[in-house]
């Protein structure tokens, strides 16, 4: 417990930068990637609540898709009914802003091939294993799905403005930036789902079992989308039969 306490200390401390935010979300990826969900309950509720407290004060593009990345390395470890409930405990339904001012909204900006494989994966939780994507959320199912079949079939989105290249000099400078940018430097995003290895082929099959257990459902939640994605949604499930 206490290595978890230092390392969360350490995370903190980085989230905290817009110079080396990003290098937080990769620690904090890979403590969850690591460690048994039971370790980290104590302590959720306090890294959410510092994430969503870095998104209301010091917004930048960067956090915006770091935290999207990282939510849907969450549901797709833990399952997206444990992201909700994550969410939810810091303020009441604050999950829906979640789904519309995150995935809804920046989805698309994500780039990286094991970051990207994280959303699929994620997303795909959500929408096929959430109880609450289906009750309490279930408003915000087909813009979710939306915005799955739009990374999938559209070019990613590139943001006109690199905010990253400005040097910060916070509380982070000294040892504590110098090591984590050593730790860090030059290493790719690690793949925390090797074992999908085809992202797309995943939803679908995901995607079939679920729609085969809920047809009347998801027919009527099928309607509320444009016919372009209707017809994109077809395909997967034409796929996930196989």
């Amino acid at each position: 417990m206490d290595k978890v306490v230092a390392l969360l200390g350490v995370w903190q401390k980085l989230i905290a930068s817009r110079s080396n935010d990003h290098e937080g979300f990769r620690l904090l990826g890979t403590v969850v990637q690591h460690m048994p969900a039971d370790t980290l309950q104590s302590h959720l509720s306090q890294i959410f609540l510092i994430i969503f407290q870095r998104l209301t004060a010091a917004k930048t593009p960067k956090f915006v898709k770091s935290t999207v990345v990282f939510f849907s390395l969450y549901a797709g470890k833990f399952g997206g009914q444990a992201l909700v409930t994550a969410v939810d405990s810091i303020q009441a339904k604050i999950f829906a802003m979640t789904v519309e001012k995150l995935y809804v909204a920046e989805l698309q900006k994500v780039s990286g091939a094991a970051e990207r494989k994280a959303c699929v994966v994620g997303i795909t939780r959500l929408l096929t294993a959430t109880p609450a994507m289906l009750t309490d959320y279930v408003h915000l199912w087909p813009q979710l799905l939306q915005a799955l079949v739009r990374f999938f079939e559209l070019p990613e989105e590139k943001e006109d403005v690199e905010e990253d290249q400005f040097v910060e000099i916070d509380e982070n400078t000294g040892y504590q930036a110098a090591y984590s940018r050593l730790v860090f430097a030059g290493k790719a995003a690690q793949d925390t789902f090797s074992e999908v290895v085809d992202a797309k082929a995943f939803f679908a099959k995901e995607f079939f079992q679920m729609y085969s257990k809920h047809a009347q459902q998801m027919e009527a939640l099928l309607q509320q989308l444009p016919a372009d994605v209707r017809q994109c949604v077809q395909v997967y499930l034409q796929a996930g039969k196989q």
